[in-house]
């Protein structure tokens, strides 16, 4: 019997099978990854809308002098009035506040700013925002006055999508004076 140079039809069909089972492994690897893109970019943009929610607020709570919670709405008093071309804060005082508003069905939280005799501003900041508030230890009444702002007051965001990275609640807390 003469051998021929090549492969047998056993060895063809394992390399096929070998092969197939590489090609089903690559394209669940793929689809896997595209899968994972979307909630990975909104995981991002996410991250990236609640820290600058919180740098916002940074500047107006540790630049206020007075704040009150109001139907809903974080009022303070203070030192940053945003330019309102630029978005850079100015050392003047403002009347700066925080609500909910509904767009389409959707909640928003709003700053709007008013400084002596300018017209009122306002710039939608965050969606999905359903409530914020001010912990304040120095004083637990719920009142709707003005009062001194706490050293450490805590921000309380309270977010409509639980699913949403990050949780459902953001807590920021900042050091406004020495006790």
């Amino acid at each position: 019997m003469t051998t021929r140079p090549g492969l047998t039809l056993v060895e063809l069909l394992a390399a096929l099978a070998v092969m197939t089972l590489l090609t089903v492994a690559a394209v669940n690897t793929t689809l896997a990854i595209t899968r994972a893109l979307p909630a990975s970019v909104r995981a991002h943009a996410a991250a990236a809308r609640r820290a600058a929610l919180e740098a916002l607020l940074e500047a107006d709570v540790v630049n206020a002098d007075k704040y009150r919670l109001e139907g809903g709405a974080l009022w303070l008093e203070t030192q940053n009035l945003l330019d309102g071309e630029s978005l850079e804060g100015r050392r003047r005082p403002a009347v700066v506040t925080y609500r909910i508003i509904n767009i389409q069905g959707r909640p928003w939280l709003v700053r709007g700013q008013t400084a002596g005799m300018d017209p009122q501003t306002g710039e939608l900041v965050c969606p999905g925002v359903r409530g914020i508030d001010l912990l304040d230890a120095d004083d637990p009444d719920r009142g709707d006055r003005w009062r001194r702002i706490p050293a450490e007051p805590v921000i309380v965001i309270d977010f409509d999508d639980p699913g949403e990275p990050g949780g459902k609640q953001l807590r920021p807390t900042f050091r406004t004076r020495t006790p």
